[in-house]
């Protein structure tokens, strides 16, 4: 029983960390592939997450990055309208983040090359994926709103934020965990 709640205290943990190992191109630019867990708000269905990033030290302790990811995610399986045929509970979905990044860690270090970096970032966020549903003005009913399937690809923007931990295994090589939170419109429709 101890095993159980510890496996899901892990579980829960680790829906909010991705793993990235960082490679240096130059003295300030560097190539990233990252890995890890995505989930809504609700923690109930954890599904893997892949990126690749490329970003730019300006200074020691400002830098931007680009990343791309995806490539799927799916809702609570709670929701009640998961029973409604036109709603699709998985979706795939392709994720643009632009991130402006402070290193704290660079901030307040003596040495060149700390053997922690510590940062924060913060930028937009634009996810393109399908349609899915639209509302079609009809009320069940409960009071429901209904929803009817629709075809096509949609942009959607917002924002998101987090911390990250990186630990430089040398000038030109950095493994580390990051945490990453975002506000933008749902890609499941309506």
């Amino acid at each position: 029983m101890k095993f159980k709640y510890f496996a899901i205290a892990a579980a829960l943990l680790a829906c909010v960390f991705s793993a990235n190992a960082q490679e240096k191109l130059g003295s300030d630019v560097w190539i990233g592939v990252n890995g890890g867990v995505i989930t809504t708000a609700s923690f109930n269905n954890l599904q893997p997450y892949a990126g690749i990033e490329v970003g730019k030290w300006f200074t020691p302790v400002w830098g931007a990055r680009l990343g791309v990811a995806g490539p799927f995610q799916s809702y609570s399986s709670d929701k009640s309208n998961l029973n409604d045929p036109n709603w699709n509970p998985k979706q795939t979905f392709g994720e643009l983040n632009v991130d402006g990044i402070v290193n704290l860690s660079q901030a307040i270090s003596k040495n060149s090359l700390p053997l922690v970096d510590f940062y924060l970032f913060l930028g937009p966020t634009m996810n393109i994926a399908g349609k899915n549903t639209e509302f079609n003005g009809v009320t069940a009913d409960n009071g429901t709103l209904l929803v009817k399937a629709v075809d096509g690809v949609k942009a959607r923007f917002g924002a998101t934020a987090g911390a990250g931990l990186g630990f430089n295994l040398s000038k030109c090589c950095n493994l580390g965990i990051e945490w990453r939170t975002g506000v933008t419109p749902s890609i499941f429709g309506d």
